[in-house]
């Protein structure tokens, strides 16, 4: 065998038993944002092996946990990235134009269709319990607010590129079906609410400014500007005085474990641009003698946009209390980390939860999925604790 065709096989089978020698030695691999799923538990029994069950999670678990999967993984997506501008199918990252990054989750809703839709009685539905529970609480001076906020494919639908568009006209049926629908049938009962997605769109500063190309969620003075509608909303359902809500953007360097600007790390590619701009805020402190001392205890409803808003409020220093029901299924603090889980519906869940003076229910485009709505779950444990309406002449002051 000539020396070149030595020096390769040996190459190759250094290449081969390296991830097993690394999983044995247990070698430090290379760092992965993200997670992925975990190796299965491998049972060895007669029926599995019969069934073949037990090879193929054996296979599983060793791919799994073989050694240097991490450096793996790295490469492969770097290849893509670089060849086809493209990353892994199933991958929680996508690639617009001019290195937009999405989330899937947003490319997805952008081409929904059909069956995938709401149907139009879960949204008349949903407005329902909306408008049920916000005149509820404004007979106790305490408001509900429901606030729209946009997917990134509406916010940047020209980055998104002809590949993943689906050729479904204008208004995309998920538009149509979901935010239009939605607006529809609160307008048609009165239901105060703050349309995010709106004033977003026409708000004075630049798109940059209101959301970064590699941030999944929209900056902090997106998340200011939302915040201080709600508050609006907020004042006209309880009669109060306007809170005062300054939204000045601050434009600062951001490192790289920014916790917005995350898409680019969850690639988890080698030379994937990175946005170096955090969209801060600068939050004067609150005048003496105005409304938002009285100091508000305020709850979110929402998807992971509520972090940014309840950090927003927290810098702010115009709220006494906030807590973020997120997904209906874990309640948070600002910095206290989880407290309880909504669904046991306790003493501490009812000390809480039902006692806000503003509940802000975040009815964001991609999630928002009548008929299959955890801001639907949430708002009906309230209305099923508080119960009907009190007549005017028993309202609390």
């Amino acid at each position: 065998m000539p020396r070149l065709d030595r020096i390769m096989v040996c190459l190759y089978m250094a290449f081969a038993v390296l991830p097993v020698a690394a999983k044995l030695q247990s070698w430090k691999d290379h760092r992965l944002d993200g997670s992925l799923q975990p190796a299965p538990p491998v049972e060895l029994s007669y029926a599995n092996v019969h069934g073949e069950a037990y090879q193929t999670r054996l296979t599983q678990w060793f791919e799994l946990t073989m050694g240097f999967r991490n450096w793996a993984i790295w490469i492969d997506n770097t290849l893509l990235y670089h060849v086809f501008r493209e990353t892994k199918w199933g991958s929680l990252v996508a690639i617009g134009r001019d290195d937009m990054l999405f989330e899937r989750d947003d490319i997805n809703y952008f081409n929904k269709s059909g069956s995938d839709l709401p149907d139009p009685r879960d949204i008349d539905k949903l407005a329902d319990q909306i408008l049920a529970l916000q005149q509820r609480l404004a007979h106790e001076h305490r408001a509900l607010v429901p606030l729209f906020v946009p997917s990134k494919t509406t916010f940047y639908r020209d980055k998104v590129p002809a590949l993943w568009t689906r050729d479904l006209g204008d208004p995309r049926p998920s538009s149509e079906r979901v935010y239009l629908a939605m607006k529809r049938a609160l307008d048609a009962r009165r239901v105060v609410y703050a349309d995010g997605i709106d004033l977003l769109a026409h708000a004075p500063a630049s798109r940059d400014v209101l959301w970064g190309a590699s941030a999944r969620h929209f900056s902090s003075y997106a998340g200011c500007l939302c915040v201080r509608a709600a508050l609006q909303r907020y004042s006209e359902l309880t009669a109060t005085a306007p809170v005062d809500y300054p939204c000045e953007p601050e434009l600062a360097p951001a490192k790289r474990t920014h916790a917005d600007l995350d898409l680019f790390r969850l690639a988890n590619a080698w030379g994937v641009p990175r946005d170096p701009i955090g969209r801060e805020v600068k939050h004067p402190p609150p005048a003496a003698g105005t409304g938002e001392q009285r100091g508000l205890r305020a709850m979110w409803i929402s998807s992971s946009f509520g972090w940014v808003m309840m950090a927003d409020a927290a810098r702010s220093s115009r709220f006494e209390q906030l807590h973020m029901n997120y997904y209906n299924n874990t309640v948070y603090g600002p910095s206290s980390g989880a407290v309880f889980d909504p669904k046991q519906r306790d003493e501490q869940w009812r000390a809480l939860v039902l006692t806000r003076d503003l509940y802000i229910l975040e009815l964001n485009e991609t999630y928002l999925t009548p008929g299959n709505f955890f801001g639907a779950d949430a708002i009906a444990a309230i209305a099923a604790e508080l119960g009907t309406a009190p007549a005017a002449g028993n309202a609390r002051p």
